[in-house]
C-alpha cells in the first residue's frame, strides 16, 4: 500500500453521530465564549475607555504567555499587562 492509499472500514453511524454531536457541542461553547468576551471588552470600553484592540491584545499575550515580544508599538498592551500582574 502507498501512502496516497487510505484504508477505509465502514462508517459506525452512531460514531458518526455522537462525534458530529460533540463537534456542534463546541461550536456552541465556542460562541458562547465570544459572545462572552465581546461583553467584557465592551465593558471594559464603557467603564474605563479602553480601546477593544489594546484589550484583546493584551489578553492575548497573557495567555500565549509572549510579554518578551512586546515592541515599542505596543507600550499601551504593556501597561494593561502591568496592571493586571500587580
Amino acid at each position: 500500500m502507498t501512502e496516497k492509499q487510505k484504508t477505509t472500514i465502514p462508517i459506525d453511524e452512531k460514531k458518526l453521530t455522537t462525534a458530529i454531536n460533540s463537534i456542534v457541542d463546541q461550536l456552541h461553547v465556542q460562541a458562547a465564549s465570544r459572545d462572552s468576551v465581546t461583553g467584557i471588552v465592551s465593558e471594559l470600553k464603557t467603564d474605563y475607555g479602553l480601546n477593544p484592540k489594546i484589550v484583546r491584545r493584551a489578553a492575548k499575550i497573557i495567555f500565549d504567555q509572549n510579554v518578551e515580544e512586546i515592541d515599542q508599538e505596543t507600550q499601551a498592551v504593556m501597561d494593561i499587562i502591568d496592571n493586571f500582574n500587580s
